[in-house]
């Protein structure tokens, strides 16, 4: 009997819990994704710094203050983007440097301009070089739409509506209008 009660305790407490209350442990809660690194498994490559993506999105939740599990996903979303942007100018550089190794070596300075015309000419004509620019500029699009409904969001006349709504209320929860 002392068993089914330790399996049942547990179980009826649960169905109790409505979640965090305070905004202190909401804010808590809302970084759950950050502590277990769940994002970072998905967006960071081999060979890349697992460490670092976690960081990025830390500094980017203390920057914008998600209120709220939407806009943790924004701002998840823009550091996703950040991270590939970085990667495809990384892959990018790399790409550059191995042809501009592959190029004859006049020995001179004034023929390095050579060499950087080969190394682009020869990347030019793969299809390498277009599709990484194709990439890119889907990264540089991908954010734009978040960080327009961000500056929205934190627009003065949006944020004095919301202030006289919550007003009018009296801080009551619920849609406000």
């Amino acid at each position: 009997m002392s068993s089914l009660r330790r399996v049942q305790s547990p179980k009826a407490n649960g169905a109790l819990s409505k979640g965090p209350s305070t905004p202190a442990a909401k804010q808590r809660s809302s970084l759950n994704a950050i502590r277990h690194g769940l994002c970072a498994k998905c967006i960071v490559a081999d060979g890349e710094s697992r460490e670092n993506f976690p960081i990025l999105l830390q500094q980017h939740v203390d920057r914008f203050r998600p209120a709220g599990e939407v806009e943790f996903g924004m701002i998840e979303e823009m550091c996703a983007a950040y991270w590939r942007q970085r990667r495809a100018w990384s892959l990018e550089t790399g790409m550059f440097n191995k042809q501009m190794a592959n190029q004859p070596d006049g020995g001179m300075t004034d023929r390095m301009m050579d060499r950087m015309v080969g190394a682009f000419d020869t990347l030019a004509a793969s299809p390498s070089l277009s599709l990484l620019h194709r990439c890119e500029t889907r990264l540089h699009e991908s954010p734009a739409p978040t960080d327009k409904l961000m500056e929205e969001v934190v627009e003065r006349q949006h944020l004095r509506r919301a202030w006289k709504r919550v007003k009018a209320n009296q801080g009551s929860p619920g849609v406000e209008g």
